[in-house]
């Protein structure tokens, strides 16, 4: 004997609408887009000098030029990953003996941009936060 109640609650079923799908979480931000962002930022901040003395009475102002803040942010990368010995020895490629004239942090930044650099994206994304905190400081500091 067929059950009413059983087949009337199918059919109401059946009609209705189908579930309404959850809302999904919005993506992260892939690593190359994020490396990409920080690349423009880099740009932007570095394009000037860091002054040291910010407009000392004497007339004299100190800056920091491009080359000396790229290698003091690779250094602290390699200081920051040495537990990491593989991100370690990648930061480490783009950090040059002479590094006045080197564009080590650029470089790299456009390599996160490729799959070329072998990292895993993890790997990446903790780099890419390491270097946002750093370029963040000095833009907060730079204005």
């Amino acid at each position: 004997m067929m059950n009413l109640g059983d087949t009337a609650i199918a059919q109401v079923k059946a009609s209705s609408r189908p579930p309404r799908k959850k809302a999904l979480a919005p993506q992260p931000v892939k690593v190359a887009v994020r490396a990409l962002q920080l690349y423009g930022r880099w740009l932007r901040v570095s394009r000037r000098g860091v002054p040291v003395m910010s407009g000392c009475a004497c007339g004299f102002d100190l800056a920091i030029e491009l080359g000396e803040l790229d290698a003091m942010i690779l250094e602290f990368l390699v200081k920051k990953f040495s537990p990491q010995p593989r991100v370690k020895a990648f930061i480490e490629r783009w950090l040059v003996p002479d590094q006045r004239f080197g564009n080590g942090l650029q470089n790299m930044l456009q390599e996160f941009t490729t799959s070329a650099h072998g990292l895993a994206d993890a790997e990446v994304a903790e780099i890419l936060d390491a270097m946002e905190v750093s370029i963040g400081s000095i833009e907060a500091y730079h204005g």
